[in-house]
Order: structure tokens, then C-alpha cells, then sequence
């Protein structure tokens, strides 16, 4: 009884006191509702010593039962009645003790928001009258003055932050994202991209029987390079990076999410089936820590499953 609520006894009053009030009613329905057995005296007396017995016996239980039954229906309905109004009672003198400190609760809150509105109307009116106070003492050379210090503070924080403005300098990661420029085989993206192409792009490709597409635009989505299969196989859709010792997750995971939007513009467009692969085409010495990078970063961003290779910018040719 611990676990239950103070006012789960009175409730448990009203059920016990309902259950012992109508299970005796519906005790004696289903008794008056049995099939009485009739049997004439004839029958009777043809019947043997041992089956008279049982008629006998099961006569006298009936007369046991309607005689007593009735003196036990009444007692256990009274104690059912006694239970039901001691539950009500009870719940109903709960109820009561909660409407009343309900209805304190919503008195005081009442009378705190009254309060706190007489209080704030009697601090706007002093501070209306404050400054009226304070309008009325100012003289024309006290307004100029001080109209002319709230211009000079506020031309002094614009040239702050003109200063702020004119310090602040765009970071070189924020410029270079696709495109690193660095000093080896090749001079520039356009010759990295040429040979990858031209001949690099078939290491990664299953076979050679691929038609070859470069800068193409569908649905106004641009696409840098597109294998599209002779054989109705799977068509592929790669975009280059010429990393050599720049990385950078965010720029990696721009690309991953804009090749993954691209397959479904290629496959809505086309209905044909396609897999995205990101070439990161690096310097042959530092491919494997390429690739040491690309395993971290892979727990830190999300890649969207595109596939991710590392190429040495000397094997493309």
C-alpha cells in the first residue's frame, strides 16, 4: 500500500463495495436461471436405493442454500454497502481539500500578477516623470552637446568596425577548396584533368568499354566527368581533386554531398543506374598519407558512401 497514492484506499473502497454488492444479485440470477429436474413419484420410487440417495442429497444442499443463501447475500452486500460509502466518503473529502487548495493557488497567483502590475505601473510613472524632470532642466547648449557626443560615438564605433572590416582577411583555405596549385608533374588542373581522362580514369573503370564525356550539364546540374557504359552496365560519374599537400574535411564533404545529389539527378534524368567516385589525385610520395587522412577524416564527416580514390599525379599519363 506504500506505492499507492493517498487517495488509491478510497478508491479501492468503491470497487470492493461495488463487486460485493452485485455479486450476490448476480449469484442468485444465474441460480433462479438453472433448469429444475422433474420427476414423478413413480419414476422415483422405480429409481434404485443409491440414485434416490443422491436425489435426496441434492435436495437437502438446495434447501441448505435458498435458506442459508440469503442470510450471507444480505450480510455480504451490507459489508459492500459499508465499503462504497466509506469510499465515497473519503474520496469525496479528498476531492474537496484539493479544490480548496487549487482554489488558494489561483488566489495567490492573482494577487501576485495584480501586484506586479500596480508595481510596474508605479515604476513607469516615475520614470516618466524623471525624465520629463530631466527635459525640462536641459538647456539648448546641454541638447547640442550631448546630440553631438552620441554622433561622435557612433561615427567612432562605424570606424571601428571599418577598421575590423578593412583587417579582416579571407583564409587561403577558403580560396582553395577543388583546386590546389602545386609544383610537380603537371603545371595546372586543366593538364591533370586531360590525363586523367585520356587514360588515368580507366583504372578505375571495371573495363574499357566506356564512352568518355567530360563538362556536361543535365538538368542544369554540371557534371565534371561521365563514364557511360556501351554494355547498359553501370554507368559512373567522377569529380577531381588535385590535392598535393593541401586537405581540407569540409571541402571533402562538400564534394562527397554534391556527387551524391548528382547521382540522383543523373539517374531521375536518364533512368540509368550510376555510382559517383571522387578522384583525390595527389603526389606519389604523399599518397600514403593521403590515404591515412582520408581513413581519420571518414569518422569525423559524413561521405555520403561515395566512393573515394587516391591517384599519383606521375601515373596518370
Amino acid at each position: 500500500m506504500n506505492n499507492l497514492a493517498y487517495d488509491s484506499l478510497h478508491k479501492f473502497f468503491v470497487s470492493a463495495g461495488a463487486a460485493l454488492v452485485i455479486t450476490p444479485i448476480v449469484g442468485f440470477y444465474f441460480l433462479l436461471q438453472g433448469e429444475v429436474q422433474l420427476i414423478s413419484q413413480e419414476e422415483y420410487e422405480n429409481l434404485s436405493a443409491y440414485s434416490q440417495h443422491c436425489i435426496d442429497f441434492k435436495e437437502y444442499l438446495l434447501f441448505i442454500i435458498q435458506k442459508a443463501g440469503i442470510f450471507v447475500a444480505i450480510f455480504v452486500m451490507l459489508i459492500g454497502i459499508f465499503l462504497l460509502l466509506l469510499g465515497i466518503h473519503g474520496w469525496k473529502n479528498n476531492q474537496k481539500e484539493l479544490d480548496k487548495q487549487l482554489a488558494l493557488t489561483t488566489q495567490e497567483v492573482l494577487q501576485k500578477l495584480q501586484s506586479y502590475n500596480e508595481d510596474d505601473k508605479n515604476v513607469k510613472a516615475k520614470e516618466l516623470k524623471e525624465e520629463k524632470e530631466q527635459a525640462e532642466s536641459f538647456s539648448s547648449s546641454d541638447v547640442a552637446e550631448k546630440t553631438e557626443h552620441h554622433l561622435k560615438s557612433d561615427s567612432d564605433k562605424m570606424s571601428e568596425k571599418r577598421m575590423e572590416c578593412a583587417s579582416f582577411k579571407m583564409p587561403e583555405e577558403c580560396l582553395q577548396s577543388d583546386i590546389f596549385m602545386p609544383n610537380n608533374t603537371h603545371s595546372n588542373y586543366q593538364e591533370v584533368e586531360k590525363d586523367f581522362y585520356e587514360s588515368g580514369i580507366y583504372k578505375l573503370l571495371p573495363d574499357k568499354e566506356y564512352i568518355i564525356k567530360q563538362e556536361k550539364k543535365i538538368n542544369g546540374n554540371r557534371f565534371d566527368g561521365l563514364a557511360i557504359s556501351k554494355a547498359n552496365s553501370i554507368d559512373f560519374i567522377f569529380e577531381i581533386k588535385w590535392w598535393l599537400d593541401y586537405k581540407n574535411k569540409y571541402a571533402l564533404e562538400h564534394a562527397c554531398k554534391r556527387l551524391k545529389n548528382s547521382e540522383s539527378v543523373y539517374t531521375e534524368a536518364t533512368n540509368r543506374k550510376c555510382k559517383a567516385i571522387l578522384v583525390i589525385i595527389t603526389g606519389h610520395d604523399t599518397v600514403p598519407e593521403m590515404k591515412d587522412w582520408l581513413k581519420k577524416v571518414s569518422n569525423e564527416i559524413d561521405t555520403h558512401g561515395i566512393r573515394i580514390e587516391v591517384m599519383a599525379d606521375e601515373l596518370l599519363a
